[in-house]
C-alpha cells in the first residue's frame, strides 16, 4: 500500500507538466503560424491586389541622395537601407509607411513593431541599462497617450527625439522595444 503510493506521487505530477509542455508547444506553433500567414497574406495582398509590390515597399525604400536608391523588390536591400539609416531617417521612414498603408488591425501593427525589433537587434549596440524599472513605464505610458491622441506615426516619430538620462538617445533596438510595448499598452487602455 505505501509502495502504491509512492509510486502515485512519483508518477502523478510528471504527468501535468507533460501536458503543460504540450500544450505551451501548441499555443506557439500556432502563434508562429498566425504570425506566418499575416506576413504572407500582406505580401500576397500586395501583389496580387490593385497596388504593386513596389508601392506597397515604396516609402520605406526612398533613399536620401547621399544613399543609393533602394530595390523595393529586393528584401535584403530595404533591410541594409533600414540599418544604414540615421534614427530620424528610420522613424520617419516607418511612420510614412503606417500613414500609406495604415495597418489593419492591432496585430499587425504589432507584428510590424516586432519585425522592427528583430532588425534593430542585429545592428551592434551598447548594452543599456534603465535607471529604474519605472523609467521604462513612464516613456511606455507617454508612447501609448501619443499613440491615442496623434497616431501611431506621430509615436514614431517622437522616438529620436526622447532621451534619458544624460540626454542620450535610444538605441534603435531599445525605441523599438519601447514603441513595441507602447502599442501594447495603448490596446490594453484605449481599445
Amino acid at each position: 500500500m505505501l509502495r502504491q503510493q509512492v509510486q502515485a506521487i512519483h508518477d502523478g505530477p510528471a504527468v501535468g507538466p507533460i501536458r503543460i509542455k504540450y500544450v505551451l508547444i501548441a499555443c506557439g506553433v500556432l502563434g508562429g503560424l498566425s504570425a506566418v500567414l499575416s506576413i504572407i497574406f500582406t505580401l500576397k495582398n500586395g501583389l496580387t491586389g490593385s497596388r504593386s509590390l513596389a508601392q506597397v515597399v515604396g516609402p520605406l525604400a526612398h533613399a536620401p541622395d547621399s544613399l543609393p536608391p533602394v530595390d523595393p523588390h529586393d528584401a535584403a536591400h530595404i533591410k541594409s537601407y533600414w540599418l544604414r539609416n540615421t534614427e530620424a531617417e528610420f522613424w520617419d521612414a516607418l511612420a510614412s509607411f503606417v500613414e500609406a498603408e495604415k495597418p489593419r488591425s492591432f496585430q499587425e501593427q504589432l507584428l510590424f513593431s516586432q519585425l522592427t525589433l528583430d532588425m534593430a537587434n542585429a545592428m551592434p549596440a551598447a548594452t543599456w541599462v534603465w535607471n529604474a524599472p519605472g523609467d521604462k513605464v513612464a516613456l511606455v505610458e507617454q508612447l501609448a497617450d501619443c499613440i491615442q491622441k496623434q497616431g501611431l506615426s506621430a509615436a514614431y516619430r517622437s522616438l529620436p527625439g526622447m532621451t534619458y538620462g544624460d540626454a542620450k538617445p535610444f538605441p534603435r533596438s531599445v525605441a523599438a522595444e519601447l514603441i513595441s510595448l507602447g502599442l501594447a499598452r495603448w490596446q490594453q487602455l484605449y481599445t
